[in-house]
């Protein structure tokens, strides 16, 4: 991998972090890969599940920022690790979200897709 793929990855995760203030569901499906699966608790979702719970109006993000990021090549697979940090309404109840993040994206024709993401939340200390 080159430079440049470095920079488009980059590229990427910024728009998929800049795609949940406001909401962009659009955004949120082009980034994700058809193959695409997280863990949401007990549940196994995929890319399907995941875009209909965006475009389902029931979560709004006041804040959606991420830092402290590592970016990873391996061929044609992409790790990022970072902190995230949201907060907003999500089903009527408030949310003031961090976590340590990895995702993983994985070079396609059409550009880097992310693949598989997990996040383990953390409590914000002073």
């Amino acid at each position: 991998m080159t430079q440049a793929a470095l920079v488009t990855l980059k590229q990427t995760e910024a728009r998929w972090v800049h795609a949940h203030h406001p909401v962009n569901a659009d955004v949120i499906a082009e980034i994700l890969d058809d193959a695409y699966q997280r863990i949401d608790n007990e549940r196994l979702c995929n890319k399907r599940d995941t875009v209909a719970s965006y475009r389902s109006g029931e979560r709004y993000w006041q804040q959606a920022t991420a830092s402290a990021y590592t970016f990873t090549l391996c061929g044609n697979l992409g790790i990022v690790t970072g902190i995230w940090h949201g907060t907003g309404v999500n089903a009527g109840v408030y949310f003031d979200y961090h976590a340590r993040f990895v995702s993983i994206y994985i070079k396609r024709d059409t550009g880097w897709k992310l693949y598989r993401d997990e996040s383990v939340p953390f409590e914000e200390t002073a």
